[in-house]
């Protein structure tokens, strides 16, 4: 049976049927004696070896807010990619990780909001991470407001105006990316990025593969059909 899937994890899924795969399943540092499991819903991934290396989580609910803020501390990360609403179709569909003002504490960690930028189609939120005396940990998130659930942009140009704009703030730790279940936005997302590296390195788009890898370390990536460019994507 999958670790997601044991008695004392199933609370930390969204969605009863979808959780992190064993092999590529993200491991937080476990501490009995606060009571921290390893075990988070999010899943590394490394498209055709050459691209992007991710880690591909749902969006948090309050079981494992502390969790997925321990995530991106633990794992370094500087960029957060959000594909979701907070609520869509008056349905909650990720809980809010970041303060609305000033700052908020998950766990032991604060983090504190420092600015934010409003855009068409997206958000621009920069936050600062603190752990005791360690040093701030400064974190983008990148909050893409444009993409309904079940559907798509009405503007597929947004979407690959957003993906630039991720693409233009260098990192060289792993990116989180996010929707509510971590499958059908984050995977055209990611297929979407993928894709267009590709293009600029080989001149060439591979599709087919390109799904056919991101499937193998995250299930159901990419669950209904989605039209670019004249391109569907399933």
């Amino acid at each position: 049976m999958l670790v997601g899937l044991s008695a004392e994890n199933k609370n930390k899924n969204r969605y009863k049927n979808i959780c992190a795969y064993d092999h590529s399943r993200v491991h937080l540092e476990a501490d009995t004696k606060k009571m921290h499991g390893d075990y988070i819903n999010a899943s590394y991934l490394q498209v055709n070896n050459i691209i992007m290396f991710a880690l591909i989580s749902l969006g948090p609910t309050k079981y494992i807010l502390n969790d997925f803020i321990r995530m991106i501390w633990e794992q370094k990360v500087e960029k957060v990619v959000m594909l979701t609403n907070l609520v869509e179709m008056g349905k909650s569909k990720c809980d809010p990780y970041w303060p609305d003002e000033d700052e908020s504490t998950f766990g032991e960690i604060r983090v504190r909001l420092a600015a934010t930028q409003v855009f068409a189609d997206y958000i621009i939120r920069r936050l600062q991470f603190y752990l005791d005396s360690h040093p701030m940990h400064p974190v983008t998130q990148f909050h893409f407001t444009s993409w309904p659930d079940k559907g798509v942009p009405e503007n597929p140009w947004a979407l690959v105006d957003f993906e630039q704009r991720v693409a233009a703030t260098a990192t060289n730790r792993p990116i989180v990316v996010h929707c509510s279940a971590g499958v059908g936005r984050t995977g055209t997302f990611i297929a979407l990025r993928n894709v267009m590296r590709e293009a600029d390195d080989t001149q060439q788009m591979d599709f087919f593969n390109t799904v056919a890898k991101i499937r193998q370390d995250r299930t159901m990536m990419i669950q209904t059909a989605v039209r670019f460019f004249s391109i569907t994507f399933y």
